[in-house]
């Protein structure tokens, strides 16, 4: 724990965004980390080390982190972050009854808009009822306060990015494939990860129902990179090696761990991504890449400023025909790429400094 405060850190065991967002602030402030629910801890791949998991099946539901209190004292925890976790109204309430007079911060990763097209998945509501809310850019800021007024939101820019860029040196460094003379177009398929206990989540993305038939799409001539979600190396092996054997028999394409390297790197490689709900997306908006979503239904993925600056595809058809006008230079998104760079701010160089700032003063207040 770091010595001048009282803060730790919570994790559900989800890979991906929570990952690097937890990590970052590990590695900078020394913060405990807390996993909720044990039957995730060797199962989902989490790149955190020393998590100390909880033995209860699951927070959702009927279960009670009886035993979170208590270890939180043991630990001197007056103040915990959640990255991502909880996002449905009635497991924070729970979860706040139970942890009182604890204060609770989320820090967000990726962050959209969706709750507007579902009421049932309400974010902004979730969000605003933090103790602070610590946000990607100042839209999702304005967002979360048009649903929740009076709740205390702080835009402070998106740590993965931000702590990749740093990182660099530069925003538009060139990238591996520019640096080697390589002028091979390249597409990075992306996508989130598919919960079967939650098939109508409005998070799900579309791997594991249409992953084979997008990478189908994807012209020979053409290099693919394929990176699914972490999860998905878990909770969907077999269509992981599955994928991996027909981008083996396919050639001129590449299977990406998620250890290997930052789909940051990845993103800066191609000339068109291919995701869905995934963070990857606006990710892709920032790096100025073209950005093609596929997302069968007619809910929308994203909110009004990201779909002017992507191209949606709802089915392998469209997702051709659109990949194809890309890999040939038709580019229909570029002014709004450019509004979503200037609207979106989630770059920030001091962020970490930033939000250890934000939650010292919630956890000293």
């Amino acid at each position: 724990m770091h010595p001048k405060t009282g803060v730790g850190l919570i994790v559900h065991g989800f890979g991906g965004g929570e990952d690097a967002t937890v990590g970052a602030l590990v590695q900078r402030y020394g913060w405990p980390v807390i996993g909720l629910d044990s039957t995730t801890a060797g199962r989902v791949p989490i790149t955190i080390p020393h998590v100390i998991w909880g033995p209860c099946e699951s927070f959702r539901g009927s279960h009670k982190a009886s035993w979170l209190p208590a270890l939180l004292r043991r630990h001197g925890i007056r103040t915990i972050v959640c990255a991502n976790y909880p996002q449905a109204v009635s497991e924070l309430d729970a979860l706040r009854d139970l942890l009182c007079p604890v204060k609770m911060v989320q820090v967000t990763h990726g962050l959209d808009d969706r709750a507007r097209h579902h009421p049932s998945y309400p974010t902004f509501r979730v969000l605003g009822g933090y103790h602070l809310t610590l946000v990607d850019s100042l839209i999702w800021r304005d967002e979360i306060l048009r649903t929740v007024p009076g709740a205390n939101v702080v835009a402070v820019g998106n740590i993965e990015l931000s702590v990749w860029i740093a990182a660099r040196g530069s925003l538009f460094t060139q990238s591996r494939r520019e640096e080697c003379g390589i002028r091979k177009k390249t597409v990075l398929y992306a996508p989130s990860w598919y919960d079967p206990v939650r098939p109508d989540a409005v998070g799900n993305g579309w791997f594991e129902r249409a992953g084979i038939d997008i990478c189908r799409s994807i012209p020979l001539d053409t290099f693919l990179r394929v990176r699914p979600h972490p999860t998905s190396f878990v909770s969907s092996a077999g269509l992981v090696s599955e994928v991996a054997e027909f981008l083996r028999r396919r050639g001129n394409a590449e299977l990406v761990h998620f250890s290997s390297r930052s789909v940051l790197d990845d993103i800066l490689d191609a000339d068109v991504v291919i995701s869905d709900h995934s963070s990857v997306s606006p990710f892709a908006l920032w790096l100025d890449r073209q950005l093609l979503i596929y997302d069968e239904t007619d809910a929308g993925v994203w909110g009004d400023f990201v779909q002017r600056a992507a191209v949606v595809a709802k089915n392998q058809r469209e997702l051709s025909s659109h990949v194809a006008d890309m890999l040939r230079g038709v580019d229909q998104t570029r002014c709004g790429r450019e509004e979503f760079r200037v609207r979106a701010a989630l770059y920030n160089h001091d962020v970490l400094n930033d939000i250890g700032r934000a939650v010292n003063e919630v956890d000293l207040e």
